[in-house]
């Protein structure tokens, strides 16, 4: 992912050749993006994917040698979610629309398109990475403020937690987030829980009172001896709603 003004870094693999050099010059010539590969050949495209690791690759579902729903599977095996996935396609349908769902593909583009409109939709998706790593990095910076240990289990679950139950409006966190970041971290539903609820528990005990009311509300923290994992990141994520406005 870019930080700050660092350039999003960007695999084309479009099945037609013409597209692919035409969005590239398009890319070129915006000061936002750096093409670090571009390909017509499913396999290059895996083998670029895995030198350069890009922030952004463009995959097509008709690739030779390996299709873009093959790669997007090896993608988010390696990376989870977070590599940003673009696919293109002159199939759609509920099957393809399924296997998008389940691969977590960021967007989908029917065929044919105009070189012009895969541009706009990756400046698109610049703006949503940008805005969703902005987010992660003030969430980050307020979970050090209030004293949870960066290097600990429970600020890193805590951090994850936070950003995708911000990212999927009205999931439960027990039943659709714990497995979500469980899954991404390689770890265990219970283990997430559990380290998110003592990380918080030791926050709440801990950090200066005044520190606490800034995000939490005065209320809440002299009436409450403790707060739960679901209520201590709904507040976050309200604070930061009013703050900072990155919805």
């Amino acid at each position: 992912m870019a930080q700050g003004n660092e350039k999003i870094r960007i695999l084309l693999a479009p099945a037609e050749p013409d597209l692919s050099r035409r969005v590239e010059q398009l890319l070129q010539k915006d000061g936002r993006f750096t093409v670090v590969g571009s390909t017509t050949n499913g396999e290059q495209a895996w083998q670029m994917f895995q030198q350069y690791q890009p922030a952004l690759t463009v995959l097509d579902s008709e690739l030779p040698y390996l299709d873009g729903l093959v790669l997007s599977a090896r993608i988010r095996a390696e990376k989870g979610r977070e590599a940003g996935i673009l696919l293109i396609s002159s199939f759609m349908g509920a099957q393809i629309f399924g296997e998008c769902e389940l691969l977590k593909i960021d967007a989908l583009m029917r065929k044919p398109l105009r070189p012009a409109a895969l541009y706009e939709r990756i400046c698109l998706l610049e703006k949503c990475m940008r805005q969703e790593d902005a987010f992660r990095q003030r969430v980050a910076q307020i979970l050090r403020e209030i004293g949870m240990a960066e290097g600990t289990k429970g600020y890193q679950y805590t951090l994850w937690v936070i950003c995708y139950y911000r990212k999927v409006r009205g999931a439960g966190i027990t039943k659709e987030i714990y497995p979500i970041v469980a899954k991404e971290l390689n770890t265990e539903q219970n283990k997430v829980e559990r380290n998110m609820r003592y990380a918080i528990s030791r926050v709440w005990e801990q950090c200066d009172p005044k520190i606490l009311e800034k995000y939490f509300g005065p209320e809440r923290v002299k009436q409450c001896k403790s707060i739960g994992n679901r209520a201590f990141c709904a507040a976050l994520i309200n604070y930061l709603k009013q703050e900072e406005k990155l919805w």
